[in-house]
Parts: C-alpha cells; sequence; structure tokens
C-alpha cells in the first residue's frame, strides 16, 4: 500500500520549461484578480509572481501602505513574495481585528533572526500564541513588569536622570552642540540595562554594541521569512492579548527623560537654523535596505546559507527553479546520477523546498532506522489536501497523536492476519474467474493485455474487499479511483514553488478539487447503503467489507474513553478508504506487471518456478493461499524483481519534525526525505558485480525480507511510516502469480524473443511498465 507522491517534472525536463512556465505567470494577472475577487479576500494590489507586491514598498512601507490604503481602504489585502498581509489603517478597524477578534489574530509569524536570537522564539515577543506564550506573559507581567516592581527601580531611575541634567548643564554652560539622538539612547540604556543586569557597563564586553547588533539583525529584511515589513504592522505598543505588558515602563521612561529635557533647558537648533527647517524626515526599522536590490540579492543566498549551515553536498540551485532543471522524466535515475558525484546522502533544492535524497541501505537506515521518529511525518501536498479529505488519512498525515491512532485502528481493525484470512473465499472467486478467462483465450490462442487483466483482477478484490462489490451501475469504481490516483500522482509545482500556486497553471487543483467532489458523493452513496444494511451484516462478521467494519466500530467507540473514538467520524473513513484504494490496486497491479514481466523475459526462471509449483502444489490444482508459504522460489523471485523494478522507485516523501545532526550534516526541520530504493538494488557494495543479472538464486538460504531489518529491500517503507498492508500485498501478488504460471505457458505475440520484450518504465504514482505486456497463454497438460 505505499503511495509514492513524488512524480516529478515529466512536463518539465529542461530549465527553458520551467522558465518560461515563470514567464507565462507574469502574464496571467487578470486571472489572479479573478482569483482573489473570488477567495473574497479584501480589496488590494494585484501580485506580481515570485515578488508579489514587494515593488510597491518604497524604504518607508508605511508611508507606502498609506498611500495603498486611500486606494483600496482601511482594510487591505497585499501578498508580499509568497505570504499573505491584511494591512489595518484605521482605528475602528483595528478594533476589529485587535479587539473583537482579538484571539484570532493573537499569534506571531516565526522569522529567522528571531530564531536564533530569541532562542528558537522562547521569549514573549515572537512566541506563537497558546499555553506556553500565557505562562511567560503572566510571568514577565506579574513578576518583572508589575507596578510594585516598577516603582522599586525609581532611585535607579532618578540617578540616570540627574547624571543626563549634568552633562546637558555643562553643555549649556559653553553652549556645546548636544547630539540629542545619541544622548537620550545613551540614558535609555543606562536605565534598562541597571534594571535587567544590574550595571550598563562591563569592561568586558559593550552591552550597546551587542544589543545593537541583536536589534539591527531583527529589523533586517529577510527575504527567506516572506515577512519583509513586519514592524509597521504593530500600533505603537500594541493592544489586546499581544499588547506590550512593559507599556507603563515605556511610557515612564519616555516621560522622565522628556520632562527633564524641557523642564531644565531650553533648546535651539546649530547654525542659526529655523525650527521650520527640521527635517523630520524619518527612516524605517533599524537597518532597512531598499527592497528591489536586495530581492535580486538574495536569489543568490542559498549558496552562503548552504555552506554556512552545513547541509550534505549536492548540486548549486538556480534561483526560483532550484535544481528541478536537473531532473529528467524519471527523477529516480536522475537522482541515482547524481549521488555517484554527491554521494548516498545528498542535499537538493526543488524549487523552494528543501530535500535530501538518500540512495543506499546504510544511508537509510541512519534516516529511516536509529532516526525514525525525526523523519516520521509527511509532507503536505495540494493534491492529497483535497483527495484525501486534507490529509485524514494515513499516508499522507503528518506524524502525531492522530497518525499513530489511524495507523494503529488500520492495522487491527483492517489489516490484521484474520482480517485477511476473513477474505480467503472471496479471492478463491476472482482468481478462479481470471483462470477461466485465460482458459478460453488459450483455446484460440488469443493475445491477452495482461496489464489490463491483472489491474481488473486487483481491482475486483480490493473493491470487493473494501465495498462488498466490485461494479456498481451507478458510477463506474475504476475511472474515479483511476483519476485520483493519478492526480495524486501528478508533479505539481506549486508544491515546490508554492508562489506560484494562485496561479494553478497546470490546473491540477481545480481537477483535484473536481475528482475530490465526485470521489466524495461516490463514497456517502456507499456508506449510505452499507448504513442502510448494517443490521443485517452485523449478524455475520465475515460478510462484513471495510466499510462495515469502520461503520461498526464508529458506533462502538462512539461513546467510549478510548484513543480511537475522535478518529472514527465520517470523514475519516472516507479518507483511510481512499488509502487503501490508491495503496492496493495500483502499487499491486504494478507489482504483479513487473514479476509476470521478468518470468516472461526469463525462461529459465519461469521453468524453475513451474517445476517448484507442480512440486507443491500438484498438476491440474488451484493454488490455494496456505500453498505459498511452502513456494521458496516463488518468494525469491519476488524479491529479485523489487530489487531491479521497484514498483516505488521513491519511497513516499518522509519529513524532520526537528533540526538534526546526521554524519555530521545539519538536517534543519521539515527538510524532506526522498528514499530512492531505486538506487539500492544498483549498488555493487550490496549485491557484488552482477548486480545487472536477474538471479532469484542471490536469495538463497540469506535472511533478506521485506520488513527493513537490513535496509536492503524496503518496497513496503520501513519503520513507523512502513506499510501495514504489506501482508496484504504480498498475499495478492503471490496468487495471482502463481495461478497464472502453474496454469499456463506464456509466449510473446509475433514469433518475438523473450529476450526482446521492453523492460523501459513509465513513472506515475507508481512506476509502471512503459508499454503494456501483451502475451498468449498456452494451457499447460
Amino acid at each position: 500500500m505505499s503511495i509514492i507522491s513524488s512524480q516529478f517534472i515529466t512536463m518539465f525536463p529542461t530549465i527553458l520549461e520551467v522558465l518560461l512556465l515563470v514567464l507565462t505567470g507574469l502574464f496571467s494577472w487578470r486571472w489572479l484578480s479573478t482569483y482573489l475577487r473570488r477567495e473574497n479576500l479584501p480589496p488590494g494590489p494585484v501580485p506580481l509572481p515570485v515578488i508579489g507586491s514587494l515593488h510597491l514598498l518604497g524604504s518607508l512601507p508605511h508611508r507606502s501602505l498609506h498611500k495603498l490604503s486611500q486606494k483600496y481602504g482601511p482594510i487591505m489585502s497585499i501578498r508580499l513574495g509568497s505570504v499573505q498581509f491584511v494591512i489595518v489603517s484605521s482605528p475602528d478597524a483595528a478594533k476589529l481585528f485587535l479587539g473583537t477578534h482579538d484571539t484570532v489574530f493573537a499569534s506571531r509569524p516565526q522569522i529567522q533572526a528571531a530564531k536564533y536570537l530569541s532562542y528558537d522564539n522562547k521569549g514573549m515577543t515572537f512566541s506563537e500564541y497558546g499555553p506556553y506564550w500565557r505562562s511567560v506573559r503572566k510571568f514577565c507581567t506579574v513578576e518583572l513588569l508589575s507596578a510594585t516592581k516598577i516603582n522599586g527601580f525609581a532611585g535607579m531611575r532618578r540617578e540616570e536622570i540627574g547624571l543626563m541634567v549634568e552633562e546637558m548643564k555643562a553643555a549649556a554652560k559653553v553652549r556645546k552642540m548636544v547630539n540629542l539622538s545619541e544622548m537620550v539612547s545613551s540614558v535609555i540604556e543606562g536605565m534598562v540595562c541597571r534594571m535587567l543586569f544590574g550595571k550598563k557597563n562591563d569592561d568586558r564586553f559593550a552591552f550597546k554594541t551587542v544589543i545593537d547588533k541583536s536589534m539591527e539583525a531583527t529589523g533586517i529584511f529577510n527575504l527567506a521569512d516572506y515577512v519583509p515589513m513586519l514592524a509597521p504592522f504593530d500600533l505603537q505598543f500594541g493592544v489586546g492579548r499581544r499588547g506590550c505588558p512593559g507599556m507603563n515602563l515605556g511610557l515612564l521612561n519616555i516621560g522622565l527623560v522628556v520632562s527633564n529635557l524641557v523642564h531644565l533647558f531650553d533648546w535651539e537648533l546649530p547654525n542659526d537654523m529655523s525650527p521650520s527647517d527640521l527635517d523630520m524626515e524619518e527612516k524605517f526599522g533599524l537597518t532597512t535596505p531598499r527592497l528591489l536590490p536586495l530581492l535580486f540579492t538574495c536569489i543568490f543566498f542559498y549558496r552562503w546559507w548552504s555552506r554556512h549551515n552545513n547541509l550534505p553536498p549536492g548540486p548549486s540551485p538556480l534561483p526560483v527553479i532550484g535544481s528541478l532543471h536537473l531532473l529528467g522524466s524519471l527523477p529516480h535515475r536522475s537522482f541515482h546520477k547524481l549521488s555517484q558525484k554527491y554521494g548516498p546522502i545528498m542535499s537538493i533544492r526543488l524549487g523552494s523546498v528543501q530535500f535530501v535524497i538518500v540512495s543506499s541501505p546504510d544511508a537509510a537506515k541512519l534516516f529511516l532506522g536509529t532516526h525514525d521518529i525525526v523523519f516520521a511525518s509527511r509532507p503536505q501536498t495540494e493534491a492529497a489536501k483535497y483527495l484525501s479529505y486534507d490529509h485524514k488519512g494515513m499516508a499522507f498525515t503528518e506524524y502525531g497523536p492522530y497518525w499513530r491512532s489511524v495507523r494503529k485502528f488500520c492495522a487491527v481493525e483492517l489489516l490484521s492476519a484474520s482480517k485477511i484470512n476473513s477474505y480467503a473465499w472471496m479471492r478463491r472467486e476472482e482468481i478462479g474467474l481470471m483462470v477461466e478467462e485465460m482458459k478460453a483465450a488459450a483455446k484460440v490462442r488469443k493475445e491477452i493485455n495482461l496489464s489490463k487483466t491483472v489491474s481488473l483482477v486487483m481491482e475486483g478484490m480490493v473493491c470487493r474487499m473494501l465495498f462488498g462489490k466490485k461494479n456498481d451501475d451507478r458510477f463506474v469504481f475504476k475511472s474515479v479511483l483511476n483519476k485520483c490516483v493519478e492526480a495524486l500522482g501528478t508533479f505539481n509545482l506549486a508544491d515546490y514553488v508554492p508562489i506560484l500556486a494562485p496561479f494553478d497553471l497546470q490546473g491540477l487543483s481545480k481537477r483535484s478539487k473536481s475528482l475530490g467532489k465526485e470521489l466524495d458523493e461516490m463514497l456517502e452513496i456507499l456508506i449510505d447503503e452499507h448504513e442502510r444494511n448494517q443490521t443485517l451484516k452485523s449478524q455475520n462478521r465475515d460478510q462484513m467489507d471495510f466499510i462495515d467494519t469502520l461503520l461498526s466500530l464508529k458506533k462502538e467507540y462512539s461513546n467510549a474513553h478510548d484513543e480511537l473514538s475522535y478518529t472514527i467520524d465520517r470523514t475519516n473513513m472516507k479518507a483511510i478508504l481512499v488509502d487503501m484504494v490508491a495503496g492496493a490496486i495500483d502499487t499491486g497491479t504494478t507489482s504483479i506487471e513487473w514479476v509476470l514481466s521478468v518470468l516472461i523475459k526469463h525462461p529459465r526462471v519461469m521453468k524453475e518456478l513451474q517445476q517448484e509449483l507442480k512440486t507443491i502444489v500438484g498438476d491440474k490444482q488451484i493454488v490455494e493461499e496456505d500453498n505459498l508459504t511452502k513456494l521458496k522460489y516463488l518468494h525469491m523471485v519476488v524479491k529479485e524483481t523489487f530489487r531491479l523494478y521497484p514498483v516505488v522507485p521513491l519511497l513516499v516523501p518522509h519529513q524532520s519534525v526537528e533540526d538534526i545532526v546526521i554524519n555530521g550534516y545539519n538536517i534543519p526541520n521539515k527538510t524532506r526525505v526522498l528514499v530512492n530504493y531505486w538506487a539500492f538494488g544498483r549498488d555493487p557494495n550490496v549485491w557484488s558485480e552482477n548486480w545487472e543479472e536477474f538471479l532469484p538464486e542471490r536469495f538463497l538460504d540469506k535472511e533478506i525480507d521485506f520488513r527493513g531489518q537490513d535496509f536492503k529491500l524496503i518496497q513496503f517503507g520501513v519503520g513507523r511510516r512502513g506499510c501495514p498492508g504489506m501482508n496484504l500485498g504480498l498475499l495478492n501478488i503471490g496468487l495471482v502469480v502463481a495461478n497464472m504460471v502453474h496454469w499456463f505457458n506464456w509466449e510473446l505475440p509475433n514469433g518475438m524473443s523473450p529476450s526482446d520484450l521492453d523492460m523501459n518504465e513509465k513513472l506515475g504514482i507508481t512506476t509502471a511498465r512503459a508499454k503494456p505486456l501483451i502475451a498468449i497463454p498456452t494451457y499447460r497438460t
């Protein structure tokens, strides 16, 4: 049931094509305007691809935004880079956001500088809204910034104000010019540092220098954050939950300094300058640069960042597209070639997303074995959002309590050995129908499209197990399911260059939404039908399909104090069913197709397997499920097929949940990890120099299985995210292959030699044969 969601750039094999796509987006602004209106965002300027509306901001963004608000109103939407902002420009509007709906807008965006300077956002200013922030704010308000605590430093403030006044008096005696900006900064520094540290100077370091540099770094525009102008969107002290708890202290310091300066002295400008000529122009932030030069400078930031962050080695990315141009129509082959240059742990940026490619069993063991829990999560994709009910199934769900509960439920209730065995009668029926169809074709030497036949057999077994039927006159299972599987496996540029998502240049979002609706209508009809018949079926659990089981357990857990109770609802039921369908039909079909292909291509291996079947099963006997455990050579054939022709060459992407160091390399949080399982089978260090030869005997007397203990065969994944349907998958594959080979000999049409059989692959949600497998059966007497 492994699902691959990483089909890459079949439609964009060169950098030229990707750049042309971006240029197409530049001329799509009228369409985007329609999109924004449809989403009913507040009015605002139409963004450009990549930079959004950054070009509309000058060196003083608050002035630019004020000018824009005069056109679009006090509540204005604007996209800066890839981040959506709403600009609030009036007291009444601010009251709505920070008063009426204060809780909704109480959180903070996370920025890169704050991560390092605020101890991973552990302070109060940059923390996200939640229990931790409420606790820290309460502590600061009660213990550090209470009226009693502030009053306790009154004597210190009096001293600092006295020193300031004496310095001003000395300057006044000789009519010396005073840099009030510098002087006021020094006074505030003295008061704050004495209050915080107990001193305002230290010979070992300069408070002011360190603090100034930290403030400067926090205030600098950082394109990587996509939050270039955060500061001007706050009110002077803020209001509501995120209002500044130090407001009283701030006002007190301002009042003390200003009142004493004005009370004790008169002030005049130097060089006989008139007060009306005083320059009142402000500069924004601490050191805000001009935006567009910075924008185009920062596209080269990644090289510096990767060197200084010690990522694994990998190709240098281009702006916007990263290294997408290096991937061809078969990415697993491209990654394998790159890994021969950069090593088995390679970093690569695809669009704006950071990946690590793992290309050897030893490296895979580090990521999916030793540090399994760190890489147990999944990245979120747009197609899965619409087709997997906003990632509510098992395959695409992020790691956490919900996923653990769903996986446990599926493993225990749906995919247990007893549950699988209860459908043995149904599989026997479907295999019998398949054999009869092959017999009829053998009588007239009819060519058979084995790819199509196998697909129909798998569809029949899976749909009967899930839905209780394989056909329905109201809709076509296969058509709907195929379209959904195809959408899940289609490369979506928006997943890698998020700024292009609103354009939906491939039409994938629209198609996924439409398919999701069609799929949901089909599942609703089936579930409603099962609910009406539930009482009859509940008397015989052997007759219960997966929908029946889900409904019975939904009812069973609805009032139970159990961790599963919150996972079994109608939406989650449908998401689980989608995962089961997508995982079982396509992967099972492709697996069987490849096993049959290698058997036809290698007659010696076919004869060896047929001899084993004759010995174990006997003549003219259908291969039963209990025969499979005794078919040792069949197991070796399947293993060797999966080694050279993996159905899922790039395992479903993993995603890190925290920063980690592996083999001396820094792997940042939310890095996506792709395991290139296809490369494993081509490693001479693992399989010797004859790795290219199809040789099932290499597994003779070797304890290498699919559970991933040695990480050489991980067709079904491994660790926490390993496929819980592995046993069912292997059972289906073994039954279909064994019966096709036991009952029939196979030859290629038009006198084609087995050695000429085309074994090229094509990429989809699974890596199937590029051309259908066509063969002629001969009944074995």
